[in-house]
């Protein structure tokens, strides 16, 4: 392990928690609107059907199962530059990343095999480079820091941002649609999404400028070490990393669960409760806790545990679902405290689980002696990614299966029945399958304080 010469001590600053926020905040404020809205657009707005759209999605991840490991051990072997291992990939990748998110959500007139092909080139290649700049974001807090305080701070600045986005992305995204286009569905609507997609990705493209010009990283592999990555480190981390294996799952059921809701909530709003104006709102309930909650992290965490937290909010979360599926989906009052409540334990479960991924690199430190943030972060990020294409795979097949139709106002009762499942039945179980992997994550607060001294003191003596 090398310390970087020229980065301050581990004494993280307001400045560079500001940093690792718009980093995160630039990564959702373009890729929840792909992950939220992206399955709409392509059903209500470009005219795929449901199915194909599913499918495609699919496709796409099992690319980003191949391309996510290799990026991540590409990026530990090379050089750290001038700005650094992590933060030059954020640099280079941002343009890119910005203008494929745009090109997505681009209507041209074309055949219908022709929409097809242009979906998958533009899904393809916007997803490889989200891998290029996610991978670096997700792996600077682990090349910051190893303090467990200094990481659970810099995941409750990050997750502020990340949610400040999600609310920018929720109520304004179908606002700003509508100013623009008069409506958000149908072709008519096209030139909304484009426009709110290209106003969305630049602020976010100059967010990730921002993050390279004040981090410093502090840890990065030695040029012994780095020379030594190789992508048979992947399969001999889930040999030896439990807590790597079970923080794996977490990510993909937590942010399949996330990312399954946030894709029917557009369909749930428009059609079970027959209020399309409401959406913004309904939406806007899904991130308006966070400005509340996620300051209290280190609170929580105080009061409860890490995996009491994670426990307790998951099943608040199962809460709200309930009452998304028991009740009267055209009592609007009642759908509203149903998602208000879903989303206050969905906000502090899904946004603190990121706080125990620099717990696992550092745990694989202490079993190898090498931190190896990027390949871990690959790891994570696929399962991420993976997760998160289920609120288009998922979504897209059930609604395909269950007769929905985008030329219909009114669905048949069967349709309307598979939103609802999708909406709070898959997710609901989930998060079930989700708690009991959080109470099998091994790395408590004490074993990891023992963890990190040991590796200090080795590199003290290999100094």
């Amino acid at each position: 392990m090398t310390i970087l010469e020229n980065a301050p001590r581990e004494n993280i600053k307001l400045p560079e928690k500001l940093g690792i926020s718009t980093g995160y905040f630039a990564c959702n404020i373009i890729y929840q609107t792909i992950s939220t809205y992206l399955l709409f657009f392509y059903t209500n707005v470009f005219g795929l059907n449901a199915a194909v759209a599913a499918t495609m999605f699919l496709v796409v991840r099992i690319i980003d199962a191949v391309a996510n490991p290799v990026w991540g051990v590409m990026v530990d072997k090379m050089k750290a530059g001038k700005r650094g291992k992590y933060l030059q990939w954020l640099f280079f990748g941002a343009i890119p990343f910005t203008v494929l998110s745009i090109l997505c959500f681009y209507s041209p007139s074309l055949s219908a095999m022709g929409k097809i092909i242009y979906a998958y080139v533009t899904y393809v290649a916007m997803s490889l480079a989200y891998i290029v700049v996610s991978l670096p974001t997700s792996s600077l807090p682990a090349a910051m820091t190893r303090n467990s305080d200094q990481i659970t701070s810099l995941t409750s600045y990050s997750d502020f941002a990340a949610n400040v986005a999600g609310m920018c992305v929720s109520f304004g995204v179908p606002l700003l649609v509508t100013k623009i286009s008069g409506s958000y569905s149908g072709p008519q609507s096209q030139i909304g999404w484009l426009a709110t997609m290209a106003l969305y990705s630049i602020i976010g493209c100059l967010c990730f400028f921002y993050s390279v010009k004040v981090i410093h990283e502090r840890y990065v592999l030695s040029s012994k070490e780095k020379d030594s990555v190789k992508i048979s480190d992947l399969f001999t981390e889930f040999k030896t990393n439990k807590a790597l294996v079970i923080l794996a799952l977490i990510f993909i059921l937590s942010f399949g669960m996330q990312s399954i809701v946030n894709s029917t909530s557009s369909y749930f709003v428009t059609y079970n409760m027959n209020q399309p104006n409401m959406l913004k709102w309904f939406n806007l309930l899904g991130s308006l806790p966070s400005f509340v909650l996620i300051p209290m992290f280190p609170l929580f965490k105080k009061w409860f545990g890490k995996r009491g937290m994670l426990v307790i909010f998951f099943i608040i979360e199962i809460i709200g679902l309930g009452i998304l599926y028991f009740g009267n989906a055209h009592n609007t009052a009642l759908m509203m405290v149903g998602q208000l409540i879903k989303s206050c334990g969905m906000l502090v479960a899904t946004g603190f689980i990121w706080a125990l991924v620099p717990e696992v690199i550092t745990y694989s430190e202490w079993v190898t002696g090498r931190r190896l943030n990027g390949v871990l972060t690959a790891v994570i990020s696929f399962m991420l990614t993976f997760g998160m294409a289920l609120g288009g795979v998922v979504p897209g097949y059930v609604l395909s299966a269950t007769g929905f139709s985008a030329k219909l106002a009114v669905q048949t009762a069967t349709a309307m029945g598979g939103i609802k499942t999708v909406m709070c039945t898959i997710p609901a179980v989930l998060v079930v399958i989700t708690i009991i992997c959080v109470l099998l994550y091994p790395l408590t607060d004490e074993r990891l304080a023992k963890i990190t001294a040991e590796i200090n003191d080795r590199s003290k003596k290999n100094a």
